[in-house]
């Protein structure tokens, strides 16, 4: 079943018209290596607190929490670190920049919402996406990823 929550639903639409702030993402840390993608990322936009976007228990929807990502000691496993992504490439081009728009990301393949795409006042774009139980950021999603996953883009705005 194709769902997503109110309150998610009720964050976007309450951040369109408002400028991404600050983005920050949790990531593993084993050994003082930065693990690859984030496992989590809160975005700031000003005036409206903050959303965090994660992969949810099912491993294949995207979910959305009220609170800010937090870092945790994993003992012998490493640790779960924030990162300010403000001059990451991905996230670079839109901090500064006022959401015109929000798309839902419905996965064919899962049958569920996957993702969110967050369209900018300067014509970028940033998109979450859960594939495997393994949150991607995108400027762009990948044409051969939207084609294995069947992906299809429903507007909230």
């Amino acid at each position: 079943m194709i769902t997503v929550s109110e309150a998610f639903k009720s964050w976007l639409v309450s951040c369109i018209g408002l400028r991404l702030l600050l983005a920050l993402g949790l990531f593993h840390v084993f050994e003082s290596e930065k693990n690859g993608a984030p496992q989590a990322v809160s975005l700031f936009f000003d005036g409206q607190g903050e959303g965090t976007l994660m992969c949810a228990p099912d491993g294949a929807s995207i979910a959305y929490s009220p609170d800010v990502v937090s870092e945790c000691d994993l003992g012998e496993f490493g640790a779960e670190k924030i990162f300010s992504l403000v001059n990451d490439e991905v996230f670079s081009s839109v901090i500064g920049e006022s959401l015109i728009s929000v798309l839902l990301i419905v996965s064919s393949v899962e049958d569920s919402v996957s993702g969110v795409s967050l369209r900018f006042g300067n014509s970028q774009s940033l998109s979450f996406i859960n594939l495997g139980d393994e949150l991607f950021v995108y400027k762009e999603i990948p044409p051969e990823v939207v084609k294995c996953e069947g992906l299809r883009f429903m507007s909230l705005s």
